[in-house]
């Protein structure tokens, strides 16, 4: 009996911060929590490296959007598109979507989550070494998919050749 009686003593003290917060926090209580609420995002773009990826990711989608467009569109309209990925407009827009989607209280658990120090062993193992057999695993389908592709394409293309009609040879 002694044991159920701390358990419940237990998750009743567990509970008590999940009912406070439900309870209404003064203003100045608030505003606190809204500013920690916001360094706390800040702290995850920043240790996740989130921002930094996306704006490396839209820079190549700029550049290969460039690359395959008309060259009716001027130079100075992807200089300009170019200037606008910047880490700041990039920050704000993903902190707005993190203050939307998550708590003050979730974003404080996922700050300590990417802040542990086994979990940054793992974020390094996971970045370097998996995404590099994946890497690998993924070279080795493309090549053989290649392998088993092209010969089919080549036979298309060598019987599109043959049922060309032939040059006329005879000059006038």
């Amino acid at each position: 009996m002694p044991v159920i009686r701390t358990a419940l003593v237990l998750a009743a003290l567990a509970a008590l911060p999940a009912a406070a917060d439900t309870q209404k926090k003064s203003p100045v209580a608030a505003q606190g929590e809204a500013a920690q609420k916001k360094a706390d995002i800040k702290r995850y773009l920043m240790l996740s490296e989130g921002v930094k990826r996306q704006v490396d990711s839209a820079r190549r989608s700029v550049a290969g959007m460039k690359k395959g467009s008309s060259k009716e569109i001027p130079e100075s309209f992807w200089v300009d598109l170019e200037k606008s990925v910047t880490p700041e407009a990039f920050e704000a827009a993903m902190a707005e979507v993190y203050d939307k989607k998550y708590t003050a209280q979730e974003m404080r658990e996922i700050v300590k989550l990417i802040d542990n120090p086994v979990f940054k062993k793992f974020s390094q193992i996971e970045q370097t070494e998996v995404q590099k057999a994946v890497g690998e695993a993924l070279q080795r389908v493309m090549e053989e998919n290649s392998k088993r592709l092209m010969p089919k394409h080549q036979a298309a293309k060598a019987g599109a050749k043959a049922e060309a009609p032939k040059a006329d040879t005879k000059k006038n």
